[in-house]
């Protein structure tokens, strides 16, 4: 079941049919529309009075994304749900249409081993993964016997030794405000644009670590660069205080860890088909986006060309740290060997 893209605004659409069961087994369904949507179902063979609603999306979802997770509380793949061979069951969806682009997909699973080349089956699906060594560029603030003056940190630029003075910091930040008053110098500087985290720890007078801030003698931060990248994210940092009679110290990236080195260039993908034959996608590159990936192994890997959807799993912040990708067959009347990114 699936309607046209992008055909309306402000606009809303009902989708009636029957899913004839292939095989005795049971069933999951799933659903992705722009923006809101629901899908009914009848459990009686040819009876479409009164179907049960199994789905509903809450907004929009990428045209047959079918595995998006970071909105779990809708309720886009359904409970395996048992049917009979042959019968016919009644299926009905509803689509609204906001605005900009729009589209309404069903798609199918079936939970049996034997049901291989069947045109309506989810096939496989497999997981692909490359990445590097996850140490990322890690800054280290000391400050001892805080207050509740203020200082300021100004960055020097590696790539062109210029300064970049923070917001006014408190002695007494938490990791949450020192971010925010840094973060600008990250994301923005050329050779990096990187988010970052801040975390915080205290310790007492005796070295000891405590969660009591007023037990605290020293507040130990530590600043990481969510991207890898080549060289350190600052040749050095000035502490300018404006009203804190704190100690402020600093220890650099090359003190406290380097980045590993990112990933960059080009990779392929090898297809193995079920034969064992191997075949490959043609260069792809690191940045580039699932569909153009998709596309270069659809136009290299033999007899695979519209048989595949290849996703973003979403394990890395940035390509630079690793690429992966959900793969799933959607019309290959065969048992594919495993994928791999070379």
């Amino acid at each position: 079941m699936q309607s046209p893209q992008n055909e309306a605004d402000q606009s809303g659409s009902i989708y009636k049919g029957w899913f004839v069961a292939p095989a005795t087994t049971n069933y999951r369904f799933y659903m992705t529309c722009d923006d809101f949507c629901s899908l009914s179902m009848g459990t009686t063979h040819m009876d479409s009075a009164e179907p049960t609603e199994i789905l509903k999306n809450l907004g929009n979802v990428d045209h047959r994304d079918w595995w998006e997770t970071r909105r779990a509380h809708w309720n886009r793949i359904s409970e395996w749900i048992s049917l009979t061979e042959g019968e016919h069951y009644y299926l009905q969806g509803h689509h609204l249409e906001s605005g900009w682009g729009d589209h309404f997909s069903v798609a199918v699973e079936i939970e049996k081993a034997d049901t291989t080349g069947h045109h309506h089956a989810m096939k496989e699906v497999q997981y692909l993964s490359v990445g590097t060594d996850q140490h990322y560029d890690t800054t280290r603030i000391n400050i001892t016997n805080a207050d509740d003056g203020q200082f300021i940190l100004a960055f020097q630029n590696p790539s062109d030794q210029s300064l970049y003075k923070s917001n006014p910091i408190s002695a007494s930040t938490t990791a949450d405000e020192l971010l925010y008053a840094i973060e600008y110098y990250y994301r923005n500087a050329e050779f990096m644009r990187s988010n970052i985290y801040t975390n915080l720890t205290w310790y007492d007078v005796n070295g000891t670590e405590t969660t009591n801030q007023t037990e605290a003698v020293q507040s130990v931060y530590y600043i990481t660069v969510r991207k890898l990248i080549t060289g350190p994210s600052v040749s050095n940092i000035l502490v300018i205080k404006t009203t804190t009679t704190a100690t402020i110290t600093v220890d650099l990236p090359s003190i406290v860890g380097l980045s590993a080195p990112p990933l960059t260039g080009k990779y392929r993908i090898k297809c193995v088909a079920a034969d064992g034959t191997e075949s490959f996608s043609h260069d792809i590159g690191i940045t580039w986006s699932d569909n153009w990936a998709n596309n270069q192994m659809n136009n290299g890997c033999s007899r695979l060309y519209d048989l595949t959807e290849l996703y973003h799993a979403s394990d890395f912040d940035y390509a630079e740290n690793g690429r992966s990708f959900i793969l799933r067959f959607i019309g290959l009347n065969e048992d594919p060997g495993q994928f791999e990114i070379v």
